[in-house]
Protein backbone atom coordinates (compact mmCIF):
# COMPACT_ATOMS: atom_id res chain seq x y z
CA UNK A 1 0.00 0.00 0.00
CA UNK A 2 0.88 3.46 -1.03
CA UNK A 3 1.45 6.02 1.78
CA UNK A 4 -0.83 8.42 0.38
CA UNK A 5 -3.42 5.10 -0.01
CA UNK A 6 -2.66 4.84 3.93
CA UNK A 7 -3.68 8.99 4.30
CA UNK A 8 -7.07 7.97 2.62
CA UNK A 9 -7.32 4.03 4.31
CA UNK A 10 -9.92 4.83 7.56
CA UNK A 11 -9.45 1.12 8.92
CA UNK A 12 -6.00 3.64 10.76
CA UNK A 13 -5.51 5.99 13.39
CA UNK A 14 -2.42 6.87 12.80
CA UNK A 15 1.03 6.60 10.09
CA UNK A 16 4.51 5.40 10.77
CA UNK A 17 7.39 7.97 10.21
CA UNK A 18 8.14 6.13 7.10
CA UNK A 19 4.94 6.47 5.78
CA UNK A 20 4.80 10.42 6.28
CA UNK A 21 8.23 10.49 4.85
CA UNK A 22 7.33 8.53 1.24
CA UNK A 23 3.94 10.72 1.77
CA UNK A 24 5.77 14.01 1.43
CA UNK A 25 9.02 13.15 -0.21
CA UNK A 26 10.72 13.91 2.91
CA UNK A 27 13.86 12.34 4.45
CA UNK A 28 12.95 10.44 7.55
CA UNK A 29 15.57 12.81 9.64
CA UNK A 30 13.77 15.92 8.29
CA UNK A 31 10.30 14.47 9.68
CA UNK A 32 11.87 14.04 13.23
CA UNK A 33 13.00 17.17 13.10
CA UNK A 34 9.65 18.64 11.92
CA UNK A 35 7.88 16.96 14.53
CA UNK A 36 10.34 17.67 17.96
CA UNK A 37 9.80 21.41 16.51
CA UNK A 38 5.89 20.94 16.66
CA UNK A 39 5.96 22.03 12.95
CA UNK A 40 4.20 18.67 11.81
CA UNK A 41 0.89 18.21 13.50
CA UNK A 42 -0.28 14.98 14.76
CA UNK A 43 2.52 13.85 16.00
CA UNK A 44 2.76 11.99 19.47
CA UNK A 45 5.28 9.85 20.86
CA UNK A 46 4.66 6.17 22.32
CA UNK A 47 6.88 4.08 24.10
CA UNK A 48 9.75 6.20 22.56
CA UNK A 49 8.56 5.88 18.96
CA UNK A 50 6.79 8.59 17.11
CA UNK A 51 3.44 7.97 15.41
CA UNK A 52 1.42 10.85 13.64
CA UNK A 53 -2.47 11.17 13.82
CA UNK A 54 -3.46 11.10 9.94
CA UNK A 55 -6.95 13.11 10.30
CA UNK A 56 -4.07 16.27 12.06
CA UNK A 57 -2.14 15.32 9.20
CA UNK A 58 -4.48 15.31 6.78
CA UNK A 59 -6.03 18.71 8.05
CA UNK A 60 -2.83 20.78 8.13
CA UNK A 61 -2.09 19.16 4.20
CA UNK A 62 -5.15 20.27 3.59
CA UNK A 63 -5.25 23.79 4.45
CA UNK A 64 -7.48 23.03 7.70
CA UNK A 65 -6.49 23.91 11.10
Amino acid sequence: MQAIDKLEDNSTYSLTIEDVSQLLNLEKSTIYKYLRAGDLPGGRKIGGSWVIVKKELKNFLEGKN
